[in-house]
């Protein structure tokens, strides 16, 4: 229930409830009793609305509890920026790779050339990763990556898989079961495609691969 002014015998009383539910604020020289006025200062911090007492956190200074300070600072080595509209928090470019291509395929019967396929503009290094999931009991699936190197020779590098019970170091996906590429980067030329292609002669297979751009 909602009171007007008219209905409180006390002035200061009446200040109290006006402050505590609509947020005014009142000066000392505004309440006829000190002990009032300490008992809005104690109620709602002197400024309306219930004041802040304290902010808790390892980035905050609470030298002043009314306006507490949380500090958000950059390492400028995984993060960069100060958090202002000029010069915003962001993720150090490079650090965790831009995807430049990915790609799905379920139900394959046959060798995919270039499951995943991206043409460099400079000298750069790239991530590979994906994974083949052998959908029938047995086969004989595999993943390979070619490239250009940065001497300009033509380059090949077979993919190691892991499967889902912590087998590694498997060339080939031969029983059912879904397998993982071990990552690993190329520094590749920009005289061909970085292509991550599946080899197979046996099985039925969903596959997919993705390039990332680190540098």
């Amino acid at each position: 229930m909602a009171y007007t002014q008219q209905q409180f015998n006390s002035n200061d009383v009446w200040k109290l409830y006006d402050a505590f539910l609509n947020g005014t604020v009142y000066t000392q020289s505004q309440f006829n009793s000190n002990d009032f006025y300490k008992l809005y200062t104690a109620l709602v911090g002197g400024g309306g609305g219930g004041g802040v007492a304290s902010v808790t956190g390892n980035v905050v200074d609470n030298t002043d509890p009314e306006n507490p300070i949380i500090a958000i600072e950059a390492d400028n080595i995984t993060i960069q920026g100060d958090g202002s509209a000029g010069n915003p928090l962001q993720v150090t470019p490079g650090l965790f790779g831009e995807i430049v291509d990915t790609n799905d395929e379920t139900g394959q019967t046959v060798s995919i050339d270039g499951l995943a396929s991206f043409q460099p503009t400079a000298i750069g290094n790239f991530r590979i990763s994906g994974y083949i999931n052998l959908t029938t009991g047995t086969g004989n699936v595999g993943a390979s990556v070619t490239y250009t190197d940065i001497n300009g020779n033509n380059a090949t590098k077979n993919i190691t898989l892991t499967n889902d019970i912590g087998a590694t170091g498997a060339a080939l996906a031969t029983t059912q079961g879904n397998y993982q590429f071990l990552d690993f980067t190329v520094r590749a030329d920009i005289t061909t495609p970085i292509n991550v292609n599946i080899g197979h002669s046996a099985g039925t297979f969903d596959a997919g691969a993705t390039i990332e751009q680190l540098s």
